[in-house]
């Protein structure tokens, strides 16, 4: 029986341009590896909005930069509460992640971000997503 010499190592395979890579968290240490190693920053969706407004002032100015907008439209926040306590075990972190309401009380929210130098907004209804995101499309991105 003859046995063929096999040669075998990890390989990496690297697109050519590669998708850009983005880092996320909320430690100093994760921001500056986003600086370091990554094309853009996206902060944990858990991070409350002034926290996050706050980290990200330790990013470079034309860095680009990210957030998650866990929203919903209406006056939701009993129902925001008990997704965000299936889906996280804490139906308070709806009070201090989540925006709710008015079609400008998000807009608002969204400009805020902008305003501050953020480049993309991941919107991410938290319920009913196809009818948030239609509403959305309708009522809230004219506004911006």
């Amino acid at each position: 029986m003859r046995r063929n010499s096999v040669h075998s190592e990890p390989q990496m395979h690297i697109s050519k341009p590669c998708p850009p890579i983005w880092f996320g968290g909320h430690a100093e240490a994760a921001l500056r590896r986003a600086v370091e190693l990554g094309d853009g920053y996206i902060d944990a969706g858990s991070t409350p909005m002034d926290v996050f407004l706050e980290d990200i002032k330790q990013l470079p100015p034309h860095f680009p930069k990210a957030k998650r907008l866990y929203l919903a439209l209406g006056d939701n926040l009993p129902r925001m509460r008990q997704w965000f306590g299936a889906f996280y075990g804490k139906p308070e972190m709806a009070d201090q992640v989540a925006v709710w309401g008015s079609p400008q009380r998000i807009a608002d929210q969204i400009l805020r971000l902008r305003n501050a130098g953020v480049n993309h907004v991941l919107l991410n209804p938290v319920f009913d997503e196809e009818a948030q995101m239609d509403r959305l499309c309708q009522d809230v991105l004219p506004r911006v």
